[in-house]
């Protein structure tokens, strides 16, 4: 059944029996708590401040946070305590490779957890980062030179770029490429008859050194668009963990995408061609928002779209990277330029990150990370918790529980700290300190009745990692509607800017409409939705069943996408469009073609 034109928790609401009336049989063995797991219980962030960390310290500090009721750490080396630079150590040095031996053959023993980044501070990079395997910035500038006049401009103007392509195009369309004429910086050339704009491409890499970096881990950020600058960022980790003996971490981790600037990568044009169909520098002047607005913005979504698939792609290798090793994949993917919830599903434990505030307004952006956890199957949705939540000394285990169940009717199961810093024994009070609050260790200020909260949260979390998720309905996430805009170039969906982007779109609408009608919802991405089959009425997905899938007010889909919607009605599914169809295809190739495989897909006649 397909209906449109009406709001969708009203066609919903005819589901409420099937939805609400289960009944089944329970013992009491099935309503006894599960034997806890370290999972179960809650990890920390483990900052470790200059690395300056020793075997005995180690060794007390992973007993101590088993004894307050955590399950694991998560290693995260940072910069160091003024002071103490003798005691810094490298990262993965030997010494530092005998100090990751120790934490996880100690916490072996204890049936403790370790998760360690993959790196040191944020994003990826560090000293084998290379000019030619850093982050890369697109700049672009636009001239007006004269017919038969003599035109001469430094290009690029930015000193530090490189010109990528130079383009001029005449009033009446003739079109000159001016790349190869660039000498020394600069641009000279006689225009022919006529008025001519002359598009510059030009990019800048590197562009940004690694966040909080640890000794041993400064240098470039790593270029997120390239499997192959990923591959020789991480063959630096093959050298040092080609003979490491110890016990490997549970999961490595990537943090949010805070990949500044990040726009472009060294073969885009390329890899524009193969995966939208056309040279991008045929319809360059788009990318500079001349022509056409419908044109403009098409080859916007198409420029977005590559960025979106180039970083799945990267995310997809570095979990193939972590598997070779034994551990998970744990990704933060919202900040980053695609879709998110591929993107979370793209690893093992997709991890979201609430910060600072705690109301009904996050939902929405919370649950992409769970979404995308029910979606593929696995068990774990993590979330970086109560970063900011107060300052140091200032938050109290109410305002943590308050966050900590919002966290939990998200959809999330597996709760990190944000988080401890590793402090030794002889630092007199407060002990070393991370800027970052809240501080959930010994000199934090809420150590003396956290093991009461951490005995909460695991009672919980092995309830909720035990279960199978159970929501009621697919909604789909219009993510070209997002895409499709003339303004701009690159569009990140970040947390701390969802005013910009989320709230006022038509998925955050119907996303809270369900929610504050009782109706628990996943989002669901359109290669997700490709992979759902139909049974007994019910859309299925890894082994979960919906009741109906809602498309919010859209006016862009993929015909693939209608046409497998239109594929599950015909095998006994529910879809419901809110208030009309959707009438276009995104992005620009092959457009009329496209046009019509939407319009006349297989059983539109349904509709």
């Amino acid at each position: 059944m397909i209906v449109w034109g009406l709001t969708a928790c009203a066609v919903i609401g005819g589901f409420s029996c099937a939805l609400w009336g289960r009944s089944a049989e329970v013992s009491n063995e099935d309503l006894a708590w599960p034997k806890a797991t370290a999972q179960n219980h809650p990890w920390t962030r483990w900052w470790w401040m200059g690395s300056a960390v020793d075997k005995e310290n180690l060794d007390y500090l992973l007993k101590q946070y088993q004894d307050a009721g955590l399950g694991g750490v998560e290693i995260c080396p940072i910069y160091g305590v003024k002071g103490y630079e003798d005691h810094f150590i490298d990262f993965l040095s030997p010494k530092w490779m005998e100090m990751l031996k120790d934490t996880t053959g100690e916490a072996e023993k204890l049936g403790f957890g370790v998760d360690l980044t993959t790196g040191t501070g944020w994003p990826f990079g560090g000293p084998q980062v290379t000019d030619e395997t850093a982050s890369m910035k697109v700049e672009t500038e636009k001239y007006t030179a004269a017919g038969g006049q003599p035109f001469s401009a430094k290009i690029p103007k930015d000193s530090k770029a490189k010109p990528a392509y130079v383009l001029a195009v005449s009033g009446d369309g003739k079109r000159i490429e001016l790349t190869d004429q660039v000498k020394d910086g600069r641009l000279e050339w006689e225009a022919p008859e006529g008025t001519w704009t002359i598009y510059e491409v030009s990019t800048r890499s590197p562009i940004q050194r690694v966040k909080r970096a640890a000794p041993g881990g400064a240098g470039y950020v790593a270029d997120p668009y390239s499997v192959t600058a990923l591959d020789s960022y991480l063959s630096y980790f093959d050298k040092r963990f080609s003979d490491f003996d110890g016990a490997m971490p549970r999961s490595q981790f990537h943090d949010s995408f805070e990949y500044f600037d990040a726009n472009w990568t060294r073969d885009f044009f390329d890899q524009f061609k193969r995966r939208r169909g056309y040279d991008l520098r045929e319809k360059i002047e788009a990318l500079f928002g001349d022509g056409p607005g419908s044109t403009v913005a098409r080859v916007k979504s198409d420029y977005r779209e590559t960025i979106s698939d180039l970083h799945l792609a990267y995310i997809q290798r570095w979990t193939e990277w972590c598997h070779h090793y034994g551990s998970l994949s744990r990704n933060q993917a919202h900040g980053a330029p695609g879709n998110l919830i591929d993107l979370y599903g793209a690893a093992d434990i997709p991890e979201t990150e609430i910060f600072r505030s705690v109301d009904d307004r996050q939902i929405p952006m919370l649950k992409f990370a769970s979404s995308a956890a029910h979606l593929k199957g696995t068990a774990l949705a993590s979330s970086e918790s109560f970063t900011w939540l107060r300052d140091h000394f200032h938050a109290t285990l109410d305002e943590v529980k308050d966050a900590t169940d919002f966290l939990f009717i998200s959809g999330i199961n597996h709760i990190f700290f944000h988080g401890i810093p590793y402090s030794p024994r002889q630092a007199e009070w407060p002990g070393w300190q991370f800027y970052a609050a809240v501080n959930f260790g010994p000199d934090g200020g809420l150590w003396h009745d956290l093991p009461a909260y951490t005995a909460y949260v695991t009672r919980c979390q092995s309830i909720l990692q035990s279960g199978r998720p159970d929501n009621d309905v697919l909604l789909y996430l219009p993510i070209y509607d997002f895409w499709q805009d003339a303004k701009g170039l690159y569009m990140a969906f970040r947390i701390h800017n969802q005013g910009d982007w989320l709230y006022p779109s038509s998925f955050y609408r119907a996303a809270m409409m369900l929610w504050k009608e009782g109706y628990t919802y996943d989002a669901v991405s359109d290669a997700f939705l490709l992979q759902a089959a139909c049974k007994d009425g019910k859309v299925v997905l890894h082994q979960n069943e919906y009741a109906v899938i809602v498309v919010p007010h859209s006016h862009l889909i993929p015909p693939a996408t209608m046409e497998k919607l239109i594929g599950l009605v015909r095998e006994g599914a529910t879809v419901v469009f809110q208030d009309s169809l959707p009438k276009d295809v995104p992005g620009l190739a092959n457009l009329s073609q496209r046009r019509k495989a939407l319009l006349e897909a297989p059983g539109t006649d349904l509709l």
